[in-house]
């Protein structure tokens, strides 16, 4: 699976100002499948903007060949799952007063790819409820 990646975690107050150094804590493993899961945490009574960075070497996240990624947000209900961009390692997420966020990044795996839409056709099926079909 390879080492986890090195984060490092900062914060700023929603309504302005600077949070303390320990305001957020992040922490990165890596599955054996490749996958990379970020755990996000804010010790604050307030919301906040989180930073986390990635170190540089983190594969298929901040490395040579990757500058661009996107984080999968696992346990949310809507759907399409709703991603979030991370940019020469750097992720920023909003994070409810003592809130905690989970992410899913490929790494070297294919786990965060792009899931088919809702509803989408797969197949030969020209209709979008081919229950008909199934006898």
């Amino acid at each position: 699976a390879g080492p986890e990646p090195s984060v490092t975690a900062a914060a700023a107050l929603v309504g302005g100002g600077a949070a303390p150094p320990h305001a957020v804590r992040a922490r990165a493993f890596v599955e054996e499948t490749g996958c990379v899961v970020l755990l996000l945490a804010s010790s604050l009574n307030e919301p906040v903007l989180a930073t986390v960075a990635f170190g540089r070497g983190a594969r298929g996240i901040y490395d040579g060949e990757t500058e661009r990624a996107e984080a999968l947000v696992p346990f949310e209900l809507a759907l399409p799952r709703r991603r979030v961009p991370v940019r020469r390692g750097v992720l920023a997420e909003y994070l409810p007063a003592l809130g905690v966020q989970v992410f899913q990044l490929n790494g070297t795996s294919a786990c965060a790819a792009a899931e088919p839409r809702p509803g989408a056709l797969e197949g030969p099926n020209l209709l979008h409820n081919p229950s008909f079909e199934q006898s």
